[in-house]
């Protein structure tokens, strides 16, 4: 087997990230990667990379042909830069993109920062090649939309439409301290407001912390200063959902559920709430509705 041609491929099994040999059988370990996480294969390692591979011991005969240079996109940092290696080909697997054919001009991305860079190309490293159509679309991310609101650039329809709509809907005035209820505002505005779909990226997104952010803890009693908007917006769709079946523990925000897309690892997947979800959401899920039921303190400690 030979290098990978380039592509991003999904971790199947734990993985050992690689970088120089330092002996016959001994390399320096960058790290582990986990099921689900992604990588990029960058289509044959760069000549500069040689040195990488060879080290200073002696070489052994085909260990390249079953190793493949990655991008570690799972190491993503909020600057766009990742961790580079080896990976042995037989723990990847060729992965499809399922957002970039969904994604239609109105349609906005959700999850972490570091994830949603796939499709917007805002790299460091510019061997990754991925998501042009979604990048050329205005306002693909709740980012943008809210930054240009603070901003004030009122000449723009959207943007002023959203701030109308975050007045009267949800008496939000828009401000860079209101940043997480703009974030969460907006999945209202994006799938009912405007009948658009919202794709939301689950990669790097750890369900645990959802479970353990300020705005769970809070409502415990327990005092913690961890908030990030990912983790509200998650929630904030559990309780949608909670309401939309029934349970007097959920809340109607006005989000139409159906037009909301998960995705792990460029794939779409079923929503937590769904069968088939990926087991860390599920489990999270059930957690959270026994928490908002009163049945669950003290999640995870």
């Amino acid at each position: 087997m030979t290098e990978l041609a380039r592509g991003f491929y999904r971790i199947t099994s734990t993985a050992t990230l690689r970088w120089q040999r330092t002996s016959v059988d001994a390399y320096v370990e960058l790290g582990k990667l986990e099921p689900d996480d992604l990588v990029y294969a960058v289509g044959g390692h760069p000549s500069r990379h040689d040195s990488y591979f060879d080290g200073k011991g002696p070489r052994t005969p085909g260990w390249r042909t079953h190793h493949t240079w990655v991008i570690a996109l799972s190491t993503m940092e909020d600057n766009g830069s990742a961790t580079t290696g080896w990976i042995d080909n037989s723990c990847m697997t060729l992965t499809r993109d399922d957002v970039t054919p969904a994604f239609k001009d109105g349609d906005v991305l959700y999850g972490r920062c570091e994830a949603r860079e796939l499709w917007l190309q805002r790299f460091r490293n510019t061997e990754v090649s991925a998501g042009t159509k979604v990048m050329g679309i205005k306002y693909n991310i709740i980012d943008d939309l809210n930054n240009a609101l603070i901003d004030g650039n009122a000449d723009d329809e959207s943007v002023q439409r959203f701030a109308e709509f975050l007045d009267t809907t949800f008496k939000c005035k828009p401000s860079s301290v209101r940043i997480r209820q703009m974030c969460k505002c907006g999945l209202t505005y994006i799938t009912k407001t405007c009948k658009r779909d919202v794709h939301f990226v689950l990669d790097g997104l750890d369900a645990v912390r959802v479970m353990t952010e300020a705005g769970v803890y809070a409502k415990q009693g327990i005092t913690s200063d961890q908030k990030f908007c990912t983790g509200a917006e998650m929630r904030r769709l559990m309780r949608q959902r909670l309401f939309d079946v029934g349970s007097r523990d959920g809340r109607d925000y006005g989000i139409n559920l159906a037009r909301v897309s998960f995705y792990l690892a460029m794939s779409r997947v079923p929503a937590p709430w769904e069968p088939g979800a990926p087991a860390n959401w599920a489990k999270a899920w059930k957690d959270y509705g026994m928490y908002r039921q009163g049945k669950l303190r003290n999640i995870y400690l």
